[in-house]
């Protein structure tokens, strides 16, 4: 997993979460970055903030969906901003999704089961620390 984030809490926030779940990740704090690492790493997903400076998030998307060769990578937008104007710039820039910060943990763990087929199992008992708190990941069949 690529995450493009240039605010470092937010950057740390969501590799903490996808390391955890035991997902490999990058890191990029601007859109060129994020192309140089998409191209000699061809992550299958990126989450990709939209306000990045040296190369902001819609031109940075752009170059790698055009760049794709088989299977494009999903994208998916990190905006604070949640006009539509601004959604459907998003969409149109090539974003596959998008989710709005603050974000809260079942916003990513939906971007999982919608776009990779993730499945999450957990335990019946509620945990009473997070730290209790097992979750699964199986490849949805």
């Amino acid at each position: 997993m690529l995450i493009v984030e240039d605010t470092r809490v937010n950057r740390l926030l969501l590799q903490h979460i996808m390391e955890n779940l035991g997902f490999q990740t990058r890191v990029a704090v601007n859109g060129q970055e994020a192309i140089t690492i998409w191209r000699e790493w061809q992550p299958h997903l990126i989450f990709m903030d939209v306000h990045l400076p040296i190369l902001d998030g819609y031109e940075a998307t752009r170059t790698i969906k055009a760049e794709a060769r088989g299977p494009s990578p999903i994208i998916v937008a990190l905006t604070a901003v949640t006009l539509q104007h601004e959604q459907n710039s998003i969409r149109a820039a090539g974003c596959d999704d998008l989710v709005s910060k603050p974000f809260r943990l079942n916003d990513i763990y939906d971007v999982f089961v919608r776009h990779l087929g993730v499945q999450f199992i957990c335990d019946a008992e509620p945990a009473s620390t997070p730290e209790q708190h097992n979750a699964v990941m199986s490849p949805h069949e």
